[in-house]
């Protein structure tokens, strides 16, 4: 009785369509995941929003989007992040409650042995989408050395000096308040409540996605973070931690932190690329991350929206400020 085998035709045919389906499915699992990692942001945006509400309902007050006090005063909150201040709200109130809160919190860390809470990586303070998560600031060119785990979230601190000139011709002018009253949470001795929100709280940021720091990202191509000026591939998308008072910033103009000339192929000059959601996460830029065409952000009455990265650049100046009359329509 004859053999019966696969000849060689029909094995490539079928190791062809094996080929062929596994190409179809790739694609397909890959969208699953990044579903789900857009849907676990947003549950963090989520529970971070809530957070600010219920510190601002047990203190009458929201908290600072930072302070910036380096030296130790008595009574006096020391320098730090938003993040801290809503630690007892995200179900960190044991870190809460193990520092001395009169203290700049880099001197909490080692950044050598990579000790101490501010080296902490808390999962709720990052994006799944983030191909780096478990990043480092590391600013080790002076002394002290400043070191700390990297968060994919900040509190946007309004719009800065020039801002106004980065809008189309035909956008009216956002204009600026004194100070930097003009966000939601403000800075140092200054507290604002939910009711400050005078342009409507789900009109307001409260927070919003600057992914990937302290590694620069441009578009979707990636600089390695190497935060120190004196090296000649120094590149640093500043205020990457989230203990640091660095992570806030008002929109605007990105700035180049490391010197010009001296920096790694591609950050030798100032991000020149479109002003957009996505464009760089690079600090006074506008916001970043790694989700496609968009980025999420918590409003100021806890809801969680992502807007697209032809959201304009008028309607995200208008919706980082607070009280400044703005009319916000749909996008």
């Amino acid at each position: 009785m004859p053999r019966r085998a696969f000849t060689l035709i029909e094995l490539l045919v079928v190791i062809a369509i094996i080929a062929v389906l596994i190409g179809l499915l790739i694609p397909a699992v890959q969208k699953v995941r990044e579903a789900a990692a857009r849907s676990t942001c947003q549950n963090h945006l989520k529970q971070l929003g809530l957070a600010f509400h219920n510190y601002e309902n047990a203190n009458g007050k929201l908290p600072n989007s930072k302070r910036t006090e380096a030296n130790k005063i008595v009574g006096v909150e020391g320098a730090k992040g938003w993040a801290l201040e809503i630690f007892p709200y995200i179900e960190q109130d044991n870190v809460a409650k193990t520092y001395d809160r009169t203290v700049d919190w880099w001197t909490l860390g080692d950044p050598v042995a990579e000790t101490g809470v501010v080296m902490t990586h808390f999962k709720i303070l990052q994006c799944p989408s983030s191909p780096f998560p478990n990043r480092f600031q590391d600013k080790n060119d002076a002394a002290p050395r400043k070191k700390g785990s990297a968060t994919d979230y900040f509190t946007p601190e309004g719009t800065g000096g020039t801002f106004d000139s980065l809008l189309d011709a035909t956008d009216p002018a956002i204009g600026t308040k004194p100070g930097a009253l003009d966000q939601a949470l403000a800075t140092g001795d200054s507290r604002t409540k939910i009711v400050s929100i005078t342009d409507g709280t789900s009109n307001t940021f409260l927070i919003g996605e600057c992914g990937g720091r302290e590694d620069i990202w441009r578009g979707r191509v990636r600089t390695p973070a190497l935060a120190n000026k004196t090296n000649p591939n120094c590149a640093r998308a500043q205020g990457g931690a989230w203990a640091t008072n660095d992570n806030p910033y008002a929109l605007g103009k990105s700035s180049l932190w490391c010197n010009a000339g001296n920096a790694a192929p591609g950050v030798t000059t100032a991000y020149a690329g479109p002003f957009k959601i996505n464009g760089t996460n690079e600090s006074g830029s506008l916001f970043y991350s790694f989700h496609t065409g968009a980025a999420m952000f918590c409003f100021a009455d806890g809801s969680v929206r992502s807007l697209g990265e032809s959201t304009r650049v008028w309607t995200l100046g208008a919706m980082a400020t607070r009280a400044n009359g703005e009319t916000v329509g749909a996008e």
